[in-house]
């Protein structure tokens, strides 16, 4: 029997069970998908963690790397003294990316990857208000997957998401492991705000959770 309490970055579950790991998008809206997590906690007795990031400090952005490793310290300090049997890495949009980051860095720690609405290459991206990311954040997802060779990969995309066009997705998943790596479009857009886009969300990465 799964017991359960809430914080604003954890669903504690059962730390002897499975975890997964979320990071959100761009904006950092801690209702962003907030439905996943809800489905995900109530279906399947996971415990979720949500690890927000901060990409601009002031008026200055920070580095991608740096934010990589700080998300890669956060994950490290919470699995000390937990047994955890897996651990799934979900991440949205420019979450997406940095979950990429961190799992080639480290095949070891993660059963499954999950990239929802994921984009080809950073140089591109146009993040809100005209913001670009900056120069020396240009590190293209098309390049992370290559090195992907054993972590279990669901895509997950938007057919009418005008955020980020599905074909910046399927050039992504051309050039990943095509034997662990599963391309599914769905109806919605970037943000999955109506209630059957959700439905199909939730349904294609429960079943993906469920596989062993």
């Amino acid at each position: 029997m799964c017991s359960h309490g809430h914080n604003t970055k954890f669903d504690f579950i059962d730390d002897s069970g499975s975890l997964v790991v979320f990071l959100p998008g761009y904006k950092r809206d801690d209702n962003e998908l907030s439905f996943l997590r809800d489905f995900i906690v109530k279906e399947k007795c996971f415990s979720f963690l949500y690890l927000p990031y901060q990409l601009v400090e002031g008026s200055k952005e920070r580095p991608i790397r740096k934010i990589v490793m700080k998300l890669v310290e956060q994950i490290n300090i919470f699995f000390a003294n937990r047994k955890f049997k897996s651990c799934y890495l979900i991440g949205y949009s420019l979450g997406a990316a940095l979950a990429l980051d961190i799992a080639v860095d480290y095949p070891n720690k993660f059963s499954g990857l999950v990239l929802i609405s994921v984009f080809d290459d950073r140089r591109n991206l146009l993040l809100s208000r005209g913001i670009r990311l900056a120069r020396e954040n240009n590190i293209s997802p098309i390049r992370l997957i290559k090195k992907n060779k054993q972590i279990r990969t669901l895509f997950i995309h938007g057919v009418s998401d005008k955020s980020v066009a599905i074909e910046r997705a399927v050039k992504v998943f051309d050039e990943s492991n095509k034997k662990i790596s599963k391309f599914i479009p769905v109806f919605g857009d970037h943000y999955f705000n109506d209630p059957y886009s959700k439905s199909l969300l939730n349904k294609n990465i429960n079943e993906f959770l469920k596989r062993p």
